[in-house]
C-alpha cells in the first residue's frame, strides 16, 4: 500500500484474479458456445490435413470456417482467436510457438492448437497428429499423453485440489519414465485470459468450485521423437466436469 497526498493506493490485482476464478451462469453459457466454434475451426484445419501444405495453410481452413460461422450466427458480436501448428519433431517440442511456411510431410507430427473467443470469452482444444504412419516411440509416447489426459477429465471434480489434479497426469507419466519430458503444468484456468488462474500445478492447494472453467492439457516433449499435446475445456459442475471441446483424440483419428 502506497500513501501519498491523503490518499492511499492499494493493488487489488489478487482480489480481481480471485472474483475470477467462478464463472456466472451467462459467462459459462458464452464458453460453451466458444467450445463450439473452436471445436468446428479444428476440425475443419484438420479435415483439410494433408502433405505439401504448409502450417498456415493448415489453419486457414478453420479460421476461414470460423468467420463464416461467426458471421451467420452471431450479429454484433466480436471474435478473438488464435491458432498454433507447429511441426515436425523440433517444432512440435517447442510447446507454444506460431505456425510459419514450414511444409508439412510424410511421415510428420503436428500440434494443431487452437482459442476461440466470442464476446470476451474463450474456451481451447488442441490435437496432435499425424502426415503418415507415425514410429513406434511416437505411437507409445502419445498413448501415454492420451491415457494422462484421459484420466484428468475422468477424476477432475468439484473439491479436489488443483495440486491433486496435476498429480493425476504426472504419475502415469512418470510411471512411464517420460517425467523429464513433461515440462509444464497439466492445464490452467480460462475465461477471459489466454491463461488464467488457478492452474494445475504441484504446488497449488486451492480447492476447486463449481463454475470453474479449465483447459486439460498435460504434454510430453521428447526430443528428436516429438511433441505430444492434447487440450480440452471442461466446466466443473457438482455433477462431474463437463466436456465442452469435441474431436477425436485416438491415434486412428488422427493419422491422415
Amino acid at each position: 500500500m502506497i500513501v501519498n497526498k491523503g490518499f492511499s493506493l492499494v493493488n487489488i490485482d489478487q482480489y480481481i484474479t480471485k472474483m475470477r476464478f467462478v464463472k456466472g451462469n451467462q459467462e459459462l453459457n458464452s464458453i460453451r458456445e466458444a467450445g463450439k466454434l473452436v471445436s468446428l475451426a479444428l476440425k475443419e484445419s484438420l479435415n483439410h490435413a494433408r502433405q505439401g501444405i504448409t502450417e498456415i495453410e493448415l489453419d486457414q481452413f478453420g479460421n476461414t470456417a470460423l468467420f463464416k460461422e461467426v458471421a451467420k450466427k452471431h450479429p454484433h458480436s466480436t471474435l478473438d482467436y488464435f491458432v498454433m501448428s507447429p511441426s515436425g519433431k523440433a517444432r512440435t517440442n517447442m510447446p507454444h510457438v506460431f505456425s510459419n511456411t514450414r511444409l508439412l510431410k510424410k511421415p510428420d507430427i503436428i500440434i494443431h492448437s487452437r482459442q476461440v473467443a466470442i464476446n470476451g470469452y474463450r474456451a481451447e482444444c488442441e490435437r496432435t497428429f499425424f502426415i503418415g504412419e507415425p514410429t513406434t516411440e511416437q505411437k507409445a509416447v502419445f498413448s501415454i499423453a492420451i491415457k494422462a489426459q484421459n484420466e484428468v477429465l475422468n477424476q477432475i471434480k468439484v473439491g479436489m485440489k488443483a495440486s491433486e489434479v496435476n498429480e493425476v497426469a504426472r504419475v502415469i507419466i512418470s510411471e512411464a519414465g517420460l517425467e523429464e519430458y513433461m515440462n509444464h503444468r497439466t492445464g490452467h484456468g480460462i475465461g477471459i485470459g489466454l491463461h488464467e488462474e488457478p492452474s494445475f500445478r504441484f504446488d497449488n492447494q486451492l480447492s476447486l468450485e463449481e463454475g470453474m472453467v479449465f483447459c486439460v492439457e498435460p504434454g510430453i516433449y521428447v526430443p528428436e521423437v516429438g511433441g505430444f499435446r492434447h487440450s480440452d475445456t471442461v466446466i466443473l459442475t457438482n455433477n462431474g466436469a463437463e466436456l465442452i471441446t469435441e474431436y477425436p483424440r485416438n491415434i486412428e483419428h488422427l493419422i491422415f
